[in-house]
């Protein structure tokens, strides 16, 4: 959150990156907020988090029961506790002072606190685990998304939907994500061209499309917005997927 204003004191703030002389990994608790910086507790430093929000993580402390036995969902990497974000580690003992010992052989330190409950994980966190039963909760799927998730039962795998009937007409897709140009060439040009030009984010190009084609758009895009001086002929047959995508934006 870059807004000081969406702070309040008891907001939990992790550093998954070095920011001033804030360690990397550190675990701070907002106690107070003034104008745009904020201050942590036990920290005399005040924090600008509209600087720093590609280096924090922001949560809220709420009390999580564990026992021995339970499954822990790692959610961020820790390298000196030897901690890999998507790990499942299961509870071993839980020393006086919280730290977590498991049966996997890592340990969670007291003051690591990014972690929930792994007893359910999304499929995309499944992959690359196997086990004998599993169990599928879905409203829609894809075709790659049901192969992953469906696979992760050696034996057993129940699929659980609230619409039987709308969960088997989404599967046959296939999941992949179109391309930008893909997407232009299989639309057709009038679509392009009734563009009201008060919505035409970049009303010269569609002008170009009129006039000359895509191939006279690839060539004006190149040049502008690329600072490409020359562009030998041959390049001009090639598909420019990233000046493509900048037409859907």
């Amino acid at each position: 959150m870059a807004d000081s204003h969406s702070y309040r004191p008891g907001l939990r703030v992790t550093f998954t990156a070095n920011a001033d002389s804030i360690r990397r990994g550190s675990c701070l608790v907002v106690e107070r907020v003034v104008g745009k910086q904020i201050f942590f507790a036990g920290y005399e430093k005040p924090f600008e988090p509209r600087w720093q929000t590609h280096r924090i993580d922001v949560a809220v402390q709420r009390p999580m029961e564990v026992s021995i036995g339970d499954r822990l969902l790692i959610r961020r990497n820790d390298r000196k506790a030897g901690l890999v974000n998507g790990d499942v580690l299961t509870v071993r003992q839980i020393a006086a002072d919280g730290t977590i010992g498991t049966h996997e052989g890592a340990t969670i330190p007291a003051s690591f606190r990014d972690y929930c409950h792994g007893y359910v994980v999304t499929s995309h966190r499944a992959q690359g685990r196997t086990h004998a039963s599993a169990i599928v909760a879905a409203r829609e799927l894809d075709a790659k998304a049901a192969y992953v998730a469906c696979s992760r039962g050696r034996e057993l795998c129940s699929v659980f939907t609230p619409d039987l009937e709308h969960l088997r007409q989404r599967l046959p897709r296939s999941g992949d994500r179109p391309a930008a140009l893909d997407v232009l060439l299989n639309s057709s040009r009038p679509a392009l061209l009734d563009v009201p030009p008060s919505k035409q984010k970049f009303s010269h190009l569609w002008e170009s499309i009129r006039a000359n084609g895509l191939i006279e758009v690839l060539r004006f895009g190149w040049r502008r917005s690329f600072g490409v001086p020359s562009i030998p002929e041959p390049m001009l047959q090639r598909p420019s997927l990233d000046f493509a995508a900048g037409l859907e934006h």
